[in-house]
């Protein structure tokens, strides 16, 4: 510990601020140049989640300077910590909440803005310097985002932390949408294949064998739909058993249900609807998801989301390739996986429009078969579904 100095002095030597700030490449990079290292984010230490978003915010609950799990120091500034301490505490304060930011968002440029910053400094009783404590913090989030990392703020001094940590900072980030449609790996995927069979399976036993019979046809994605008690147990014996699977979980109405999926391995949502707190939870959680929409405003809602890759459901009662065309038709750069009526008599009429990003139907795979135990037939079934797909792209 270093000496804490005379109260009411200022340090010989001025704590320096960041220059030449503006953002001149990607924030990874920024990191680099600056020879920092993120560390793994701290745990809660309570009932609470180390972020939250709400909207286009997210908010950071309060960490400290933890260093290796533990904090790299205790005590009060002005007393048994310096000034400086007290400086570098709240950098690696900031570091670690920045740790935090890339496990919620999962690339740090879509970091818009540091919002505010709220910082608490374990004081002695004469010491009122906790703005130039804080500093430590500011100036790391400006040195990484640059003019995005400059933020309003409130210093307060506090007569003891838990722990007798030194500092405890909180932030309010704005973020911008993930990019949730054709860039995600796994629906470039489903992009690919051009094809998403519908399951509706009603004993997860079952799970296994059907996606076996989806594998050896050429097909390994499969959307199991939370119609049935089976489906999350399914999900989870077609991830553990079938991991060249792509599995995905439909008809997904609730963030629970969305939670439950993900948990058993879901590895995409789809919903029969547009349903915000619920694309909301996915974008947090870096699930890629594809909401349902059956009009241009649901289309306007989901791209405001940064999602330009939808469902469009259910395709033929709403009027089929006719209205999806003029759906379609504003919205350049969304693409559409139409569902429901899809049946192997229309789908290369559906695929030879240009924004189809794949089909979605469950005639591949119809509950009776499945739990008839016919997945020979339903590996027929899936060949001739990926002929006319091939057919359709020229494959």
């Amino acid at each position: 510990m270093g000496s804490p100095g005379k109260l009411g002095e200022r340090p010989r030597e001025p704590i320096p601020r960041p220059h030449n700030l503006e953002k001149q490449m990607d924030t990874e990079k920024r990191l680099q140049e600056l020879g920092l290292t993120l560390p793994s984010p701290p745990r809660p230490v309570g009932a609470y989640l180390l972020a939250r978003q709400s909207g286009d915010l997210l908010f950071l609950s309060g960490t400290t300077c933890y260093l290796d799990g533990k904090p790299m120091r205790t005590g009060r500034v002005g007393a048994e910590l310096s000034l400086e301490e007290g400086y570098a505490a709240a950098r690696q304060t900031a570091l670690n909440l920045i740790s935090v930011l890339k496990s919620a968002l999962g690339d740090l440029d879509r970091v818009v803005r540091i919002v505010k910053l709220n910082g608490y400094v374990n004081s002695a009783p004469d010491f009122d310097r906790q703005p130039e404590v804080i500093n430590g913090a500011s100036d790391l989030l400006e040195q990484v985002f640059g003019e995005r990392g400059r933020h309003a703020r409130t210093s307060i001094g506090v007569s003891d932390l838990p722990g007798h940590i030194p500092v405890e900072i909180e932030l309010v980030v704005q973020v911008s949408p993930a990019v949730s449609s054709a860039h995600s790996p796994v629906l470039e995927r489903l992009g690919e294949l051009g094809l998403v069979p519908v399951i509706e399976i009603e004993h997860a036993e079952h799970a296994v064998p059907l996606g076996e019979a989806l594998l050896a046809a050429g097909l390994p994605c499969a959307e199991i739909t939370f119609r049935t008690a089976a489906a999350e147990e399914a999900i989870r014996r077609l991830a553990a058993s079938l991991p060249q699977m792509l599995t995905g979980a439909g008809t997904v109405l609730s963030i629970d249900q969305a939670q439950r999926a993900v948990d058993a391995g879901a590895r995409f949502i789809v919903s029969p609807g547009l349903n915000p707190a619920l694309i909301d939870w996915c974008l947090q959680e870096n699930v890629p998801v594809i909401p349902g929409v059956a009009t241009p405003t649901e289309v306007g809602m989901a791209l405001s989301r940064g999602l330009s890759l939808v469902k469009f459901f259910p395709a033929e009662a709403l009027g089929g390739i006719k209205v999806l065309k003029a759906l379609a038709a504003p919205f350049k750069g969304v693409r559409f996986i139409p569902t429901g009526g899809i049946t192997a008599a229309n789908l290369a009429d559906y695929l030879k429009i240009p924004v189809v990003y794949a089909c979605g139907g469950s005639w591949i795979a119809p509950p009776a078969l499945i739990s008839a135990g016919a997945f020979d037939e339903i590996a027929r079934l899936t060949r001739e579904a990926l002929e006319i797909v091939r057919s359709c792209r020229g494959k």
